[in-house]
């Protein structure tokens, strides 16, 4: 599925306010995506095309994020005491892409994506594949 966001630059906080596309992205896995700057009466744009599909979980942690989603968050629930270190591992390296490419972190992956390698602690890049993170 496709969704475009337009947002505008607030002078205010010197940004572009996101919250609305990342709280709908929140709980889908982003396949692609696009952006673009443009600017039109004197005002600055920031327009994403995002490419996406609502994110599955196999198996019994299926069951966790859906008993999850109701709470909110339902990353936090499938993770084990054992998965959150390296759960907050790959939360600070997608901090750190996100800021050398100028996007904001969930284009890169979501919390639920970053949870469900931290259980599935895939070994390769075909195991990472085969998990849909």
């Amino acid at each position: 599925m496709l969704k475009i966001f337009t947002v505008k630059y607030s002078e205010k906080s010197e940004s572009f306010p996101d919250s609305a596309m990342s709280g709908f992205l929140a709980d889908k896995e982003v396949l692609r995506w696009e952006s673009n700057f443009f600017e039109r009466k004197g005002e600055f744009f920031w327009t994403v095309l995002a490419e996406y599909r609502a994110s599955s979980v196999p198996g019994q942690v299926k069951q966790g994020v859906e008993k999850a989603a109701k709470k909110g968050e339902g990353y936090k629930e499938i993770l084990t005491d054992a998965d959150w270190p390296l759960f907050k591992v790959l939360k600070e390296w997608r901090g750190e892409e996100s800021k050398k490419d100028g996007i904001p972190p969930y284009i890169i992956c979501n919390n639920m994506q970053l949870a469900r390698i931290s259980v599935t602690k895939p070994t390769s890049l075909n195991a990472l594949q085969a998990s849909r993170c």
